[in-house]
Order: structure tokens, then sequence, then C-alpha cells
């Protein structure tokens, strides 16, 4: 089957996850830039539409044009992702790029009057006006409103309030939503350069008038988003769903949200709960149940909530043959994920009912051996009442009757030979019940148990000979093996096994036996490479992503120490991260990938994101200094240092270790408001005044640092801590602000819970002289001369000459 019907398959089954590695698989095995460039193109659309993977989707988009130039249709779906993004700035560049790579384009009037409208937005009017003037030089007669726009980005001051109403009545008398919510951002975009505050009222209007608009949806969100207000975006949203009376729109709304918090502003959790009420409010739209899938099911390995949810909205009365799709989405995740046959053959069979000839509904007959499309007509006819006859015939086959009356048919001629069955038939019972596929770890025991039973092993190689020649494969196989079991010998064992494997794989089809056996075989012989190739590809067919990465860890685990173990290694910890989504495990292998290259920035990133949702906060604090100590790109290394010192203060109350990252931070971003705050409030806590003078002293605000040490002096936890402020107060206040009243008050409250402090006391004296204060001075006096143990020294007549002789504060 060649790539083109595979992904036609694939998408008749929704199963857009498998058209994505179907994509990928194409991509890799392309040989010439243009077909790489057009799958790069199918599959960024499927990633954005069906999944809201917008970054990811992005790098395809990106591939697709570098591949091939000529398609500018890889740009336009680049652009609208960063529309969704808020990257304005992007999005200028790619309307620049494309309007160069097509200048002749058909939409080019189209283009011109889009990139005037991005400049007006990040506020570049004159380039704006540039744009629009082209983008009404080649409209061909029918400019539209692109004569309005050029009057808006040319309107002066004594205009453009008058304008701004005019536009507003405009906006207010127009029905359509979708001209209403243009015509408010035209209000929006004039009303900015002259009345800024009245930008965000016109906004919400412009917002609540058509939710779905990206163009309205980027200004508005990107404002509030720069003011650090996103609870503003959800309440927003809340009340036009609540204001919305018509079921489509409403629905269309909440996809439209909940796609932006999924991609623009990264909250997955709260953009499902948006998708799951869009889902609700129309159970038609594919691409929702696609990205819950991607969410609750790949990602969140909770298979049980969609299913419960298809079947929900599939009972809707209202639905009809509508209900294929969550039909068929129940069916496949309990075949496919669950594994559960019974459970979606019940799905399957409601399936049937509604559209008999389902592509889904066609495979898992296949699967089982039997149509599910024949029930409704042989029920009704010979009785009524007795339906229970079809459900006895349902459960014989299940077990593993399906594939055998297909084998069965050629082996029946040789039936003289049944003559000679009698004879082992007595025998047979006896090694059947081990041989049975159900009980497959019963081979772990028999390993350990070397003594072989001869005659055992002798009657089933006889049994072995019998059947060969009668052709009785199933039987064979069986015995097989049963007598790798009952063998001593690994070697012979292994040969019996791989036999086995084979017959099932190929003869029989059964996939499952023969991993079975395969599995036996590497019980046996961890290394022996038919088993493990078989193995993985049957692992990944079945999206049995838990045996097969228990199998490449095998694999890997057998290199030695370094690059390339690292590298195997690594191959299994993105598989377990995208697939499998148990924390315990995917940290445990990327910790590997680490060991053996503790720079690998991959490995980093991932521990981070598990660290952190599973409340490893040290280990995360450690992983974050790792990344920012290897990243060059200086948003990057400000964004980790900023999260580092969040973790290190908040989380784990390490002020140290977050003083240390605000303060790299700020060598790179020296105005960060943010991590200069965090600073002061950690050298507060820390009790490191000096530093925090020297924080001050770049800016000069003496004022608010004296202000700072004031109002934590009270909260200080003891005395010493007390003092330390108060005499940095102190020296504030003498040598940056030269206020001796001010520093004798703080010298003052040190004496008062230290009467003995020299340093206070020795600061005081030439205040006290310098303000003629006797009463203080002596009391300064008494204080020093409590540290003084000379007895001439305190008697000394005068002052001058006690101070130049004794000095007890040098001794």
């Amino acid at each position: 089957m060649d790539l083109d019907q595979r992904l036609k398959q694939l998408t008749s089954f929704h199963d857009f996850q498998a058209v994505v590695e179907a994509l990928e698989n194409g991509i890799n095995a392309a040989g010439d830039a243009a077909t790489k460039a057009a799958l790069h193109l199918q599959l960024g659309r499927v990633l954005r539409g069906r999944f809201l993977q917008g970054v990811r989707a992005l790098k395809h988009f990106q591939d697709a044009y570098k591949l091939n130039p000529a398609l500018v249709e890889a740009l336009a779906e680049a652009r609208g992702i960063y529309w969704d993004l808020g990257k304005l700035n992007m999005v200028q560049k790619l309307l620049e790029l494309q309007l160069k790579a097509a200048p002749d384009s058909p939409d080019r009037s189209a283009l011109h009057r889009q990139l005037g409208d991005v400049l007006c937005d990040l506020g570049d009017y004159e380039r704006a006006t540039e744009a629009y003037a082209k983008a009404l030089q080649s409209s061909d007669g029918q400019p539209g409103d692109i004569p309005l726009l050029l009057q808006d980005v040319q309107a002066g001051a004594d205009e453009w309030d008058t304008r701004v109403v005019g536009i507003l009545e405009e906006a207010q008398a127009v029905d359509d939503p979708a001209v209403r919510a243009a015509t408010y951002l035209r209000a929006a975009r004039l009303a900015r350069r002259f009345a800024p505050a009245e930008v965000e009222g016109i906004l919400e209007k412009a917002y609540s008038a058509d939710p779905t608009d990206n163009h309205v949806a980027a200004t508005y969100e990107g404002l509030l988003v720069d003011a650090q207000r996103t609870d503003a975006i959800l309440a927003t949203q809340q009340a036009a769903l609540a204001a919305e009376s018509d079921a489509a729109a409403k629905a269309s709304a909440a996809y439209a949200f909940g796609s932006r918090w999924a991609l623009r502003h990264t909250n997955v959790e709260l953009g499902a709960k948006f998708v799951e009420e869009s889902l609700r409010l129309d159970p038609t739209r594919e691409e929702a149940f696609s990205f819950l899938r991607d969410v609750y099911g790949s990602k969140g390995g909770d298979w049980d909530r969609l299913v419960a949810l298809a079947d929900e909205l599939a009972d809707r009365s209202t639905l009809g043959q509508k209900s294929a799709y969550l039909l068929a989405q129940s069916g496949l995740i309990l075949w496919k994920e669950r594994h559960d046959l019974i459970k979606a053959r019940r799905s399957f069979e409601r399936l049937a009912r509604v559209d008999a000839e389902h592509p889904a509904l066609r495979a898992f007959e296949a699967q089982i051996g039997e149509s599910l499309r024949a029930e409704p007509e042989a029920e009704p006819a010979p009785r009524g009442k007795k339906s229970k006859r079809p459900k006895a015939d349902k459960s014989d086959p299940a077990p593993v009757a399906a594939p055998e009356p297909v084998l069965e048919a050629p082996t029946n001629p040789p039936p003289p030979e049944q003559p000679t069955a009698p004879p082992p038939v007595a025998a047979a019972p006896e090694p059947e019940p081990e041989p049975a596929p159900a009980p497959a770890p019963a081979a772990a025991p028999a390993a350990p148990a070397r003594n072989e039973n001869a005659a055992l092993v002798a009657d089933l190689r006889e049994k072995l000979a019998q059947q060969a020649a009668a052709k009785r494969h199933h039987e064979y196989v069986k015995t097989l093996i049963a007598l790798g079991d009952a063998l001593a010998d690994p070697a012979e064992r292994v040969q019996q096994y791989l036999e086995a494997g084979e017959l099932y794989a190929t003869k029989f089809a059964n996939q499952a036996e023969a991993a079975r056996a395969y599995e036996r075989v590497l019980e046996l012989d961890p290394s022996q490479s038919k088993a493990i190739a078989y193995l993985r590809d049957a692992y990944e067919k079945r999206r049995d992503w838990e045996k097969l990465i228990a199998l490449m860890v095998r694999d890997a685990e057998g290199l030695p120490e370094g690059s390339e173990r690292a590298q195997k290694f690594k191959q299994v910890a993105v598989l377990a991260t995208d697939k499998v989504k148990k924390p315990e495990v995917c940290i445990d292998l990327w910790a590997v990938v680490l060991q053996n290259d503790s720079e690998d920035v991959d490995a980093l990133n991932a521990l981070g994101g598990l660290y952190e949702r599973s409340r490893e906060y040290e280990k995360l604090a450690d992983v974050l200094a790792k990344l920012a100590e290897l990243t060059y790109d200086t948003p990057a290394k400000i964004e980790l240092l900023n999260k580092l010192g969040q973790v290190a203060g908040d989380r784990l109350k390490d002020d140290e270790r977050a003083v240390d990252a605000y303060r790299m931070l700020l060598t790179l971003q020296p105005d960060d408001r943010r991590a200069q705050e965090q600073l002061k409030k950690r050298y507060v806590t820390l009790g490191r005044w000096d530093d925090l003078e020297v924080f001050y002293a770049e800016s000069g605000k003496w004022d608010e640092f004296i202000r700072v040490l004031e109002s934590n002096e009270s909260r200080a936890t003891d005395d010493a801590q007390r003092v330390g402020m108060l005499m940095k107060i102190a020296e504030l206040w003498l040598t940056q602000k030269g206020k001796l009243d001010r520093a004798a008050r703080a010298y003052e409250k040190v004496l008062s819970f230290d009467a003995t402090n020299l340093q206070a006391a020795e600061r005081l004296v030439p205040i006290y002289q310098n303000a003629n204060n006797p009463k203080g001075l002596s009391q300064a006096i008494e204080v020093k001369l409590g540290h003084v143990t000379d007895p001439t020294c305190r008697a000394r007549p005068t002052w001058s000459s006690w101070t130049t002789t004794c000095r007890p504060w040098k001794r």
C-alpha cells in the first residue's frame, strides 16, 4: 500500500495520530525536495487543525517553504499560527516575505491591507500608510474599505475624536458580527494613538462581537497579557459565551477560546475544558474530539473518559447518522487502546445500525472474522423474541475460532489419515493444558526446572512427526510450544519457540500468539535478533508502548556508557514521554540519558517538565540551573533564571539560591523590574544589608532604601538582627542624607535594645558634641567608659585627652 492509499485509509478511520506517524515516515522516506515539502505542508495542517499543536506545525510549514519556496501556502499557514500566538512582528515579516515571493499574486491587495493593519497595531503608522496605499493601487477598482483605513491612519489630533465616534456608531448599527468586530477594531487602532486609556473598552466590544476573529483576539488578548491580566481574558470569554444564544455560534466561540488557551497561553487544561464544551454543544465537531483524544487519551492516558464522552454524545437522538464518527471512535479506542473486544463489539454493533459501510466497522469485522452488519436482517425473520441465539453465536467464535475455519479448509482433504488420529487423541489432553496460549507467563517457571521428562519429550516429538505428516498445523504449532516448555536445553527450547513464532506469524497470521512465542525466545536468549525485530514491529503496530519500551531498554542496556548509549536511551525516553505518559518511567529514562551525556538539552528540558508536574522542586531547580548554564540565547536564559528564582525562593525557600539566580538575570537584563523587586525582597529576608546598599547605590534611591530598612526593622526575628538594621539606617542618614538628628534617633534606639553597644555610643559622641547636647554626650561617654579597663584612662580630666590617649575602641 503506497502512502496516498495509507493516508486515505487512516483518514477514513479518523485515526489522525496514525496519519501524523505515516506522514512523518513519508517525509523520512521521500527523495526529492518538492515531495518532502508537500508532505511537510500536509503534516503541519493536520497538527494545527486536529491537535492544535501550532508550534509543532509551524516547524513543518517552515521546512515546507525552505524545501520549495514556490509553496507560498506554507507562508500563509505559518502566518495564521503567528496570529494565533499573537506574534505580530512575525506576521509582519511573513506578509512581507509572501509579497516578495509572489509580487503578482491575485491576493496582493488583501496582503498589503493586512500588512497595513499589522503595522498599525505595532505603532508604525508611516509604513502602515504606505502599505494601505499599495493595497489601494492593486485593488483593481474594488477598494472596499481600504480608503477608510488610509484616512484613519492619516487622521490628525484635531479630527480623531469625531472620527472615532462615527466609527463606533457605525459598528453599533451593523448586524453582521464579523463586520461589527472589524469596525470596532478600526476604532481601537485610531484611539490607541490619541486616547490609549479607551482602547481596552473598545477592543472588549470587538472581542464580544466576534470571539472567533483572530486579529481582534491577537490585539485584545495581547493587551491583557502584557498587563498580566489573563484572568480578565477568561472572564470576558465566559461572559461572551453566556451572552450567545445560538448553539452553533457558541460552539465555534468555545472552540476558538480553547484553541487560544492551548496554543497561545500554553494552558492545555483550560483549553481542553473549552474544547469539550464546544463538542458538547456541537457533537459533529470532529476536530474537537481529535484534540481531546490527544490530550485526554494519548497524553493523559484517560481513555475511559473519552469513551464515556463519545458514548454520551452518540446517545443524543437528534444526531442520527452523524453519530457514526463518535461510535467509530468509541469502538476504535476500546479495540486499539483498551484491548477490550467485548465492549468494542457493542460500539461497533451500534455503528452497524447507523452506517453499515463504515471503514472502521469493516476493519473490526475482519479482525473478529464475522459480520456485524448481517445481524439486523437475520434477527427479525425467524423469531421475534428469541434473540438470545445470535448472542450465543457471538460468544462462540470470540476465543480463537475466527481464524480456524479459514486455515482448516485446506487441511480437510486428508480424512483418510483420520484413523491414525485416535491413538494420539488419547494422549493429546495431557499436554494440551500446557501449551494453551493464556498461561504464557508459565514459561518462566518452566525454565529454571532443568530436569527433563524424557518420556514426555519423546511423546511430544512423536506427536510432532504425526501432526506434520497429517498437516494438522494448528495442533503442530501448539505441540511445538509444549515441547519448548518440556525441554531442558535452552538452545533447543529457543529453536522450538522460534519455529512456533514463525508459523503463527506467517501461516496463521496470529500476531498475538506469535508475539508470545517470541517473548519466550527472549526470556532464554535476550539478544536473539529475529525475535527482537518481530516484537519491535508487532508492539509498534499494536501500540503496546510499554512492552516496546521494555524491549528497547533491554537492547540499550547492552551498550557501554557514552554517547551511543545516551542516544539509544533518548529514543526510548522520547517514546515513553509521547506515548506512555507515566512520569516515574519517563524520569528514570531521561535520567539515564543525562548520566551518559550531562549536557543533553532535550533531556534537561524533558526532566524540567516532569519534575515540575511531580513537584520535585529540588531536582527541578538543579535542572533549571544546568539549562541556564548551557543556554546562550539571552531571552531563553532570562526565562530560565526567572523560573529558577521563583522555584528556589517560593517553593524551596532557598533565598541564597534565588539571589544568585536573580543577580545573574539582572546582569543580562538590568531593567527587569520583577527581578529587581525579588532581589530586594531576598536581600531583606537574608539580612544582607551591604548587598542591598550596593543595589540601591546604583540607582541612588537612598530614601527608598531607608524606608525598606525601617519597615522591616520592627519585624526582625531577634535583637541582633534589629541592631544591625538600625546601625545601617543611622549610617545612611548620616553619610547619604546628612541628617544628624535622624541618625541620632537610630543610634539611641540601638542603645535602648543594647545599652552597652560601644559602636552606637561612639557614633553618638560627635553628633551630641555638634548639637551641644551635654546630657546625651555624658550618657554616650558613660557607655564608652564601661568598655575601658585602664583606671588611669577613666580618671582623665578632659574629653580630648581621653580620646587621644585611651581610645578603648582600638584596643
